[in-house]
């Protein structure tokens, strides 16, 4: 089986694939696409977000964390599909958890954000779901979308990239604070190692949406 990864950075993503390949449990072959894979760092300077844009944070191959604006990655975003097409991929998983309504593929798809919201709402029908995003210019942009689960919603800023362990915890605290029963690390940066320090600051469940992505890959290429 293969299996096609779209990142809106560049690729290859070392800190995501690792762990989603030992979600799904099973020997595939990763083909990897991103977004800023043919550009250099002035080039990628000229996609940063300005007021009134959808801020999107990823990383880039060297390991450093890079904001973009989402108007500008859309194209690039298809083109990797187009590519990974070409290469009989059978299931493509985007390695963002913003929306990309308009992505399609002759294969399936898994759209992070479509997959937790859905999750989240089949999990609880009360209660309040706390997010935390990599940039407090996200919080309140990414707020409609948690509110599609029917749940009371807030957030905090952390960046899996570029944000200390002890700044992380604190998010995680002022989640707990403000009334949160759930957890969800809205941005696939984020890994088991980000969600044990959020869990055990927070005392609740936390969703981390690269291993959740690698088990249904796993259903889907059985």
């Amino acid at each position: 089986m293969r299996l096609g990864t779209v990142t809106i950075g560049q690729s290859p993503r070392s800190d995501i694939i690792p762990e989603l390949l030992a979600a799904v449990g099973r020997e595939v072959e990763v083909i990897e696409c991103g977004a800023l894979d043919d550009l250099d760092r002035r080039e990628i300077d000229e996609l940063a977000p300005v007021q009134g844009d959808y801020p999107l944070v990823s990383r880039l191959r060297d390991g450093s964390e890079v904001r973009l604006a989402e108007r500008h990655i859309i194209e690039r975003l298809k083109n990797c599909i187009r590519k990974l097409e070409r290469q009989a991929i059978d299931l493509v998983i985007l390695l963002c958890t913003g929306e990309f309504p308009h992505l399609t593929a002759s294969c399936p798809v898994l759209k992070p954000d479509r997959l937790l919201v859905h999750v989240i709402s089949g999990i609880t029908e009360s209660g309040t779901l706390g997010v935390i995003v990599p940039m407090p210019q996200q919080q309140e942009v990414m707020k409609p979308k948690w509110q599609r689960t029917g749940l009371d919603v807030v957030s905090a800023a952390a960046s899996p990239y570029s944000s200390s362990e002890a700044e992380l915890a604190e998010a995680a605290r002022r989640l707990k604070a403000s009334g949160a029963t759930l957890v969800v690390l809205d941005c696939l940066g984020f890994g088991s190692q980000h969600a044990r320090i959020v869990r055990r600051e927070s005392g609740l469940p936390v969703l981390v949406p690269r291993t959740l992505l690698g088990r249904i890959a796993a259903e889907l290429m059985q």
